[in-house]
């Protein structure tokens, strides 16, 4: 434990989902105290070993996976990926990344939400320096004379410092006074688990289609987890109809590419929105995650950006030889990840508003460069390396 850090005020980090959640545990590996305000959420029925599967899961890279092994945290039930194919239904062009070509074993996970989330709170149940606070963060104040204290309905509490993890709805980043530039995609997320006629071949599939952006990504066996992104009226229309109608509709988008449907869950929705802040960071503060931007899912990069958060935040907090949050580590903190973040969210929305677009010179076009990536080795390793699949 570095010296003093025993007396100092706690570190608040606000946020119960996963990126919050390794968070405080990496804190607290790191020999501080941790004030955790989550809730944890009720158990869900344990099917780690049963044939049932939850719609809402992560593709997560080898860094993301390297993150949670080095917190004590391992995924657990998960699936590797071997291959990642891409396709433009309407133009034809495709691409296809194997982990064979990347001189790797697998390009990365397959891993339901519940199960993480469970894993994590299971390892901070281990940290007695994790303090968990159940009671939402109503405001905070910084006071000369009190320091800097975190208000809930139970009362006020001592913190050194505060980490954003709670978010595209972020409290933290209200307090910090930070701007949200958000965007709204008119697009609704469907998520669902279905089993396929023939295998998935550990492989993530992801179609752009007329109908919107398909992926599936692989579970056990022939089941696989699918995003369906499309139009807001046309997902409705998909939510109001029961498995008769959906299946067939799922295999249209997907050009039937792993043959006939059959839909094992319900489906959950989201409404897509995207945004970011400017500012990462402000004295006492910090954010992370979707608390400081929300992308698009049609890359499934989400998670692995706020694990890639994290590592530049540790990273930065490792080269100060106070082992302190001060101004030049924030500064450091922020300069990593805000042009990347940046770079992810742009090029993700140049992506969707590319292939949603019908007219035949764009299609031509964005058909001849997917494919003409697929055939470039240091492009394609440059996206691997972007993505955290490879070393960079």
């Amino acid at each position: 434990m570095r010296r003093g850090v025993r007396h100092q005020p706690p570190v608040a980090v606000v946020g119960g989902g996963v990126i919050g959640l390794a968070c405080a545990a990496r804190l607290a590996l790191d020999g501080r105290r941790v004030l955790l305000f989550a809730a944890r959420p009720p158990r869900a029925p344990d099917n780690a070993a049963a044939d049932v599967y939850e719609p809402r899961t992560y593709a997560l890279s080898a860094a993301s996976c390297a993150f949670l092994n080095d917190i004590g945290a391992p995924p657990p039930r998960h699936c590797r990926f071997r291959a990642l194919e891409v396709w433009d239904a309407e133009g034809g062009g495709h691409i296809h990344f194997s982990a064979a070509e990347f001189g790797v074993s697998h390009l990365g996970i397959v891993v339901e939400h519940s199960l993480l989330v469970q894993a994590l709170f299971a390892r901070l149940d281990t940290l007695a320096q994790v303090e968990r606070v159940e009671a939402p963060p109503l405001a905070v104040e910084n006071n000369p004379e009190t320091g800097r204290r975190i208000f809930t309905g139970d009362g006020a509490r001592e913190v050194g410092f505060v980490i954003g993890a709670d978010g595209a709805r972020s409290r933290v980043r209200d307090w910090m006074g930070v701007a949200w530039r958000r965007r709204d995609y008119r697009q609704t997320a469907l998520a669902a688990v279905v089993r396929t006629a023939q295998p998935h071949q550990s492989t993530c599939w992801q179609c752009f289609s007329d109908d919107g952006v398909v992926a599936f990504l692989p579970l056990a066996g022939r089941v696989c987890a699918v995003v369906w992104s499309c139009s807001r009226e046309r997902a409705q229309e998909l939510l109001q109809s029961g498995a008769a109608f959906f299946e067939p509709q799922l295999e249209r988008a997907f050009g039937a590419r792993l043959g006939a449907i059959e839909l094992l869950s319900g489906i959950a929705s989201f409404p897509l929105h995207g945004g970011i802040v400017d500012d990462y960071v402000k004295p006492g503060f910090a954010l992370v995650g979707d608390a400081a931007h929300s992308v698009h899912p049609l890359a499934g990069q989400g998670a692995n950006l706020g694990f890639a958060d994290l590592a530049a935040l540790f990273a930065a907090l490792e080269q100060s030889r106070g082992g302190g949050f001060s101004w030049p580590v924030l500064r450091r903190y922020q300069r990593a990840v805000k042009a990347r973040n940046q770079w992810m969210k742009g090029g993700l929305e140049a992506l969707l508003w590319l292939f949603s677009r019908s007219q035949p010179a764009l299609v031509s076009v964005r058909s001849a460069g997917l494919s003409g990536v697929g055939r470039i080795a240091p492009l394609k390793n440059f996206f691997m390396r972007r993505a955290g699949v490879v070393a960079r």
